[in-house]
């Protein structure tokens, strides 16, 4: 009897105990939830430029509570303590996009980091404002890798889509990738007839002909060769001049496709449009072969293939540069041909190796040819593949070793065999150029005598200050002295060292000015190609190309047309939520996140499909211009979808392997 009611007061003892442990545990658990909402929330709601810690709360705001309460609440739930280490790459990421995002609205408001501060009035916002803003990215980031897990990316054995469309892509994938992109891209090319000239197009269609132009090189060898032209029925003779500041492969593409359509036409408008379309075929028969090879080979979902053609089809930044005269327009289909490819190497899926490695020489030798930071992009990309990747050593040595041989032999055999003159050196050193600017508009009572000297016979002293454009590198570099000598850039650089040690913080503010729009989302105006510009380049080439009597145009029958399609795109593309792809940042962070993503699944040959861009990234931030410049960051915008699809297509098959081999019983394992 003792013992039995000793029992029952032990069991009543411990219920109450459990239910008391219970209890502690969830309030602990909403203490926690509430804690870190309420930081996100401070951090999120922190008024910069304000003297108080925090500025009152508002309606909006309580709205933003409760979503970062929601957010909080279903990561947390979703988390196990076996899952630690799969937090690496979410809190790494959340940190840095932390940092940037509180340094570029300082940069972008005060022009430095002064708003950082842990000073004695400012520690703790500061302290608060990071780790509120760290906690809220980590929870965005674990949200949405939970949700890429749980997305299927490969075709259904039913199809995802019916109707005769999708059969007939079924059947022909490539063929229907091809002319839903051709058609439907058609149009606005047409409209835009002859095409949109850019800012170099003058002098490149001016040199091309062997006629003045207004950008300066270094010392051409050996002597020009002579050229004959014929204008109102005399024979003149001019001199050929090309310099390779832009590609020479481009300028002389240009020129060939300008006579050409000259001679069958008889008019100058039609040679500018037979480069427009050529590129525009490239393009498209280079993503038709994506889509077929990610369908075909990659098993992607047809959605998925539709939603990467819409992308292409309506992005007006792509639309504009495949309408226009620049390089872009020749080395984006180039570029995506090298990265594609380059990914089916890794995974070893797409077409076959003997198939593949002749795609991804042409691929190379185009990102080479046609722009002259394609060397360095693929050079170090595929140095890096040959160093992440073992098993593959043998093809990405050839294709690093090879890339380096041609690159050489092209810029110092070839092209000073055909009279082409160099690019210029100061094209290499925006970054240095720029801290050497700042440093004298900053603290030039500090520079010695010495040390002006040595800058003197770089660049033009006196106005650096005036020059000096946080955002832009140009107007310092135009002031590079063009007689300078390798001796004086070698004590530019000892002084450019020495600078450095005495004030390290301005060189940091420098790049980071130069720079912080590739990281932080403040540049949201359209940037794309306008017809207001091309028309003015367009007086500028019949200027410099007068005397052969060059006459492009715009057609008079088609300006109601134009003007309309450039107001509908303005109008659809500078709305609150589809402004937000003029936003260079958003590509950046897509690809860290989709970097990230890749570490979190533990996938090598996923992470590494990113390889070319993140070094992409890397001359950004070596280049003269900030994130505003949509050319500059066109690069990243139609290499991101190939990406992302073909490495998340990946993930899925193993997403997918996984969820099989967890549903199925033990003994249907063994």
């Amino acid at each position: 009897m003792s013992f039995t009611a000793s029992g029952f007061f032990f069991m009543v003892k411990f219920r109450k105990i459990e239910r008391l442990r219970k209890g502690i545990c969830s309030m602990l658990r909403w203490f926690l939830l509430f804690s870190l909402s309420f930081i996100q929330f401070l951090a999120l709601s922190a008024e910069f430029p304000a003297d108080q810690l925090f500025k009152p709360f508002s309606i909006a705001e309580i709205l933003l509570f409760a979503v970062i309460l929601l957010l909080t609440k279903t990561i947390l739930k979703k988390y196990r303590a076996d899952e630690v280490k799969r937090t690496a790459p979410a809190t790494a990421i959340g940190c840095l996009f932390s940092f940037f995002m509180i340094a570029g609205h300082s940069i972008s408001t005060c022009g430095d980091l002064s708003e950082i501060s842990f000073s004695a009035g400012r520690w703790l916002k500061t302290v608060i404002m990071f780790t509120g803003r760290a906690i809220f990215f980590f929870f965005c980031c674990q949200y949405i890798f939970l949700h890429l897990e749980k997305t299927c990316f490969k075709k259904r054995s039913a199809g995802s889509l019916s109707g005769a469309y999708a059969a007939f892509f079924d059947r022909h994938p490539f063929a229907a990738a091809f002319l839903t992109l051709f058609l439907l891209t058609l149009p606005g090319i047409i409209i835009s007839y002859p095409g949109i000239l850019t800012g170099d197009c003058y002098y490149q269609i001016a040199q091309g002909y062997g006629l003045e132009n207004k950008k300066e090189w270094a010392v051409v060898s050996p002597p020009p060769p002579v050229l004959y032209k014929t204008v109102d029925g005399e024979r003149i003779r001019v001199d050929t001049k090309i310099s390779n500041y832009q590609p020479a492969a481009h300028t002389m593409l240009l020129h060939g496709c300008m006579v050409l359509g000259n001679r069958i036409f008889h008019t100058d408008n039609a040679g500018l449009f037979l480069l427009v379309m050529l590129q525009n075929l490239l393009l498209d028969l280079i993503l038709a072969h994506t889509v077929s090879t990610l369908y075909r080979s990659y098993g992607l979902d047809i959605k998925w293939c539709l939603a990467f053609m819409v992308y292409f089809i309506l992005h007006p930044g792509i639309r504009s540069h495949m309408a226009g005269i620049s390089k872009e327009g020749i080395y984006v289909p180039f570029l995506i041909l090298s990265v594609f490819e380059i990914a089916g190497l890794i995974t070893g899926k797409g077409l076959s190796h003997r198939k593949a490695v002749p795609l991804c020489v042409i691929g190379t030798l185009g990102v080479i040819l046609f722009r002259n930071e394609g060397k360095f992009l693929l050079t170090v990309s595929y140095f890096l593949l040959f160093l992440f990747f073992p098993g593959k050593r043998k093809i990405f040595g050839t294709f690093f070793f090879g890339t380096l041989l041609f690159a050489g032999l092209y810029e110092t055999l070839l092209l000073p065999a055909l009279n082409v003159a160099p690019g210029n050196i100061r094209e290499m050193l925006s970054v240095p150029f720029q801290q050497t600017a700042r440093y004298v508009r900053d603290a030039g009572d500090e520079i010695t005598d010495e040390e002006r000297e040595h800058i003197e016979k770089i660049l033009y002293y006196e106005e650096l200050p005036n020059l000096y454009n946080p955002n832009l590198s140009d107007p310092v570099k135009k002031s590079f002295n063009l007689s300078a000598t390798s001796s004086d850039l070698k004590r530019y650089a000892i002084t450019w060292f020495h600078m450095l040690s005495k004030r390290p913080d301005i060189y940091i503010l420098a790049v980071m000015n130069n720079y912080y729009q590739y990281f932080y989302p403040d540049n949201a105006d359209p940037t794309y190609l306008s017809f207001g510009f091309s028309k003015s380049e367009m007086w500028m080439v019949n200027r410099d190309c007068a005397e052969i009597n060059m006459y492009l145009h715009y057609p008079e029958n088609l300006s109601g047309i134009r003007s309309l399609y450039e107001s509908v795109i303005r109008w659809i593309f500078c709305q609150p939520l589809t402004r937000c792809i003029w936003v260079s940042a958003l590509y950046v962070w897509a690809l860290f996140l989709y970097a990230a993503y890749c570490l979190y699944q533990k996938r090598r040959d996923a992470f590494v499909i990113a390889v070319p861009m993140l070094v992409q990234i890397l001359i950004y931030i070596t280049g003269p211009t900030n994130g505003q410049y949509n050319r500059y960051i066109l690069m990243l915008k139609v290499c991101l979808p190939v990406i992302l699809l073909t490495g998340l297509t990946l993930l899925s098959c193993r997403a997918a392997a996984d969820r099989t081999q967890q549903e199925t019983p033990v003994n249907e394992k063994i």
